[in-house]
């Protein structure tokens, strides 16, 4: 019988997900305050190039405001990953109780799915679209799901993060490769590429985590009365 407690019936996943999307958010207002930023980065350095030499010490600061930014963000990659990964987990473990077979990946599979260097490129998406369309109700349980294609949303969102990632540490290792100097060459570019890509990624990825959440809602409501009465 569901529990009458919680509006919702997975509580655990539903505050899951609001970490999720706190921290997804986090990342696109991090990453847009990075761009501003990098403009104003931009217009000191070309004031100073141009004799301003009493905003150097002004430049500096900055500079390493950005820096700090920078780490900061790092962090937050990493917390954000622990916070998906069980999410995907805890959303992958309410499938059965949905009434979902035929399921490819147990919890602990989906989660590592991410993990695995080389195989985190392609078996992510294959994790999240079983994620997605098991969790649509408008699709039977019994395993007829899989045949569904790829949602959209899910594909662009993995695409979009696989990019962000991709270009955030290209700019870092071209700022190492430079040492550690900020300049108007290929990391400041790559940089800018990177934030705007996180701002997208971050997007797509809350509507594809509010997606799912919603997803299970649904169907957990459209079996209660049979569960309740069992």
């Amino acid at each position: 019988m569901l529990s009458r407690a919680h509006p919702h019936p997975f509580p655990a996943t539903r505050r899951l997900t609001l970490v999720v999307t706190v921290l997804l958010l986090s990342h696109a207002f991090l990453a847009w305050f990075a761009l501003q930023a990098v403009f104003v980065f931009v217009e000191m350095m070309w004031r100073v190039l141009a004799g301003r030499d009493e905003l150097r010490p002004l430049l500096a600061t900055h500079v390493g405001q950005l820096r700090v930014l920078r780490l900061v963000q790092a962090g937050l990659w990493l917390v954000t990953a622990t916070a998906f990964f069980r999410w995907v987990g805890r959303a992958q473990r309410n499938l059965p109780a949905l009434g979902v077979t035929g399921l490819p990946y147990a919890p602990r599979q989906a989660m590592a799915a991410f993990l695995v260097p080389g195989l985190n490129l392609v078996r992510p998406l294959a994790v999240l679209r079983g994620l997605w369309n098991a969790s649509d109700p408008r699709h039977p349980a019994d395993g007829a799901w899989r045949q569904a294609p790829t949602p959209a949303r899910v594909f662009w969102w993995w695409v979009l993060l696989v990019a962000a990632v991709a270009a955030d540490a290209s700019a870092r290792g071209l700022t190492l490769w430079s040492g550690g100097v900020l300049d108007f060459g290929s990391a400041m570019r790559v940089l800018v590429v990177g934030q705007v890509l996180t701002i997208a990624a971050a997007v797509l990825g809350i509507a594809v985590v509010l997606g799912v959440d919603t997803r299970q809602e649904a169907a957990a409501r459209g079996r209660a009365p049979n569960r309740e009465t069992g």
